[in-house]
């Protein structure tokens, strides 16, 4: 069900609470048309265009087996809008985490994180218009655009970055998260590889770590014709190899290096024969 008017509510000492409705609430997020969102599914090897977004459907993530569950806030604010919910007290603003704005008959929420700087007390300011009046009372700053969508019809998040997220919706670094020690052990002990012994898991970088986990399991899925021509493509490029010919890994660059080539960045254009390495990609279907 959703509602006929404008709502603001805020989540704050882990409950919602409702801040404005109805004549009291503004259209915010103006810039934001929801009968036309752009969104490609999330990947964490793709780079948006400007005006799109990322989408994940958060009912379909419960059912995959050996994953941590990522809660979902909103379905149960969704689930909250249609009693009575308590109103934010002055002395509730300073716990306040973010903003859920829902617009007048539309399933949709429009979320915007409440940070540290977002919140100005003990300041005065100037309002800027023909009739200038001077506010003393704390401030919430809201923003242009939300961090995040959410169709509650669908249970479908739209956001541009997941770092934004994690304090909202826990364990969503799940769908991007950092290889484990154990696999990066794995990881470096490939046959094709050659890590110098002053080169240990723990040197290696976020982003690494991070495509480590991407990789590993897409790697050992590959058979044994797969791995073939894997191994031939990246036998073109031009690694930097040792006396057994085996990959050199000594530093985090020749590490990165190795996983792109895993990955299949690196291509030749076909008009001009340029070398070029994909900075991100979509597996298309």
């Amino acid at each position: 069900m959703f509602s006929f008017m404008n709502c603001l509510y805020a989540r704050s000492n882990s409950k919602f609470h409702l801040v404005l409705s109805d004549d009291n609430c503004p259209q915010l997020f103006t810039n934001i048309n929801l009968d036309e969102i752009s969104s490609v599914p999330y990947n964490p090897t793709s780079i948006l265009e400007e005006d799109d977004w990322f989408s994940i459907n958060l009912s379909k993530t419960e059912s995959e087996e050996n994953e941590e569950k990522i809660s979902d806030p909103l379905e149960l604010l969704s689930r909250q809008i249609d009693t009575t919910l308590p109103n934010l007290k002055t002395k509730q603003y300073k716990d306040v985490k973010y903003f859920v704005f829902e617009p007048s008959g539309k399933k949709w929420f429009l979320l915007q994180k409440v940070l540290s700087g977002s919140k100005i007390y003990g300041k005065r300011l100037l309002t800027v218009s023909d009739q200038p009046e001077i506010l003393q009372q704390p401030v919430i700053i809201i923003n242009e655009e939300p961090d995040a969508l959410y169709n509650y019809e669908t249970n479908t998040l739209y956001f541009k970055k997941l770092d934004k997220l994690n304090s909202i919706f826990s364990n969503i670094n799940s769908l991007y998260r950092e290889a484990t020690k154990e696999e990066m052990d794995t990881f470096f002990q490939m046959d094709l590889i050659a890590v110098d012994q002053n080169f240990s898991t723990n040197k290696i970088g976020m982003l690494n770590r991070k495509n480590i986990a991407l990789i590993l399991e897409t790697y050992k899925a590959y058979d044994a014709d797969v791995k073939k021509e894997l191994h031939s493509y990246i036998d073109n490029l031009s690694l930097p190899k040792n006396d057994e010919g085996k990959y050199i890994i000594d530093n985090d660059k020749n590490l990165k290096n190795f996983i792109y080539a895993l990955q299949e960045r690196y291509y030749t254009t076909l008009a001009t024969q340029e070398k070029r390495l994909a900075q991100a990609f979509i597996t298309t279907p």
